[in-house]
This record gives structure tokens, sequence and C-alpha cells, in this order.
């Protein structure tokens, strides 16, 4: 063990191992989505379980739980301390929105689903997030058709056109880029 200890190439992977588990250490916690005030993970971790257990018996009540306690977690997140993993939650609080919308058969519940579906976009845009943007506009589509079934069947047009919108973002990924500034004429 000793001759492993005093071979420099050791050390060289024992810190190049150091460097990669502390950077992807960092990625894992910066990207995933949960926020960093103990109480605001305590309360997501919460909304998340509340959420697996109402998807496994389509319990109403679960639902609400879960989508209130999501609903804390934003209200009490500041939006610039993290923006894209609030836009996640925003995501999935709509998910669960939508699925106690079906449950209850409520309208409400499908519009403020597509409200947060809307919000997310803003800052999960097609070009900086293609897959979050796809899932936010067939999710905002989703919500569009309960609507549409329930109240107004003109909006499965508009149901139509989130569909293919985000279905153009996996079919033609060279259109995800953010558009050029037109060059000022001088």
């Amino acid at each position: 063990m000793s001759y492993i200890l005093t071979r420099p190439w050791f050390w060289a992977l024992a810190v190049l191992v150091i460097i990669i588990g502390a950077y992807f250490g960092r990625e894992f916690y910066v990207g995933g989505s949960m926020p960093r005030d103990a109480k605001l993970r305590q309360d997501y971790a919460t909304a998340t379980k509340s959420l697996e257990m109402a998807r496994g018996g389509s319990n109403q009540a679960m639902y609400d739980q879960a989508i209130l306690a999501y609903a804390s977690v934003l209200g009490r997140w500041k939006p610039e301390e993290a923006p894209r993993k609030r836009a996640a939650v925003m995501l999935t609080l709509a998910d669960a929105l939508l699925e106690a919308g079906r449950v209850k058969s409520d309208t409400n519940s499908f519009n403020q689903a597509y409200g947060y579906y809307l919000e997310a976009q803003k800052v999960l845009t097609r070009a900086s997030s293609p897959a979050e943007w796809a899932r936010a506009q067939y999710g905002a589509g989703v919500a569009v058709e309960e609507l549409a079934a329930r109240m107004n069947p003109q909006f499965y047009t508009n149901a139509a056109l989130l569909y293919k919108a985000g279905l153009e973002s996996f079919l033609y990924p060279e259109r995800n880029v953010a558009p050029e500034k037109p060059a000022e004429a001088k």
C-alpha cells in the first residue's frame, strides 16, 4: 500500500477524482430541483411525497396537499435565486394541477395549470431548454384540451397549436436556436 502512496500518478489521479466529484456534486445540487433553504427542501420533499401518494391512488386530498406544498415553496422561493429550478417546480406544480383537475373535474385547476406552464416558459425558453419548453407546451396543450372538453370546443384549435409547437421542438431541433438580432441599418 505504501508503494502506491509514493507514486505521483496516484496523487494526480486522487486530485482528479476529487475535482470531478466536486464539480459533478456541485452540478447535481445546483442543477437539481431542490432549493438551498432547509425548510424549503423539506416542503419540497413533502410536496413530492404527497404527489406520489396521490398518483398512486388518485386521492383528491393528497393532490390538494401536494399543490398547496408546491405553491408554498414557490411563494417563499425568490425568483432571482435559481430561476431554472423554480421554473422546473412550476412545471411539476402545473402537472399536479392537471392531474387534480382530472380527478375533481375542476376547470379552475386547468386554468391555473395553464398559467404555470406559461410562467415557466418565460425562463425555460425554446432556445435555452428545448425539452422543458416542449414539456411546458405539451402541458399547456393538455390544459387547454381539458378546458375545451368542459367549456368551449373552439379551444381545441389552441390545444392543437400548442401540441404542434412542442412537437416541432423535438422534430426540428435546429429551429430551437435563439433568433439572431437583425443588423442595424445605416
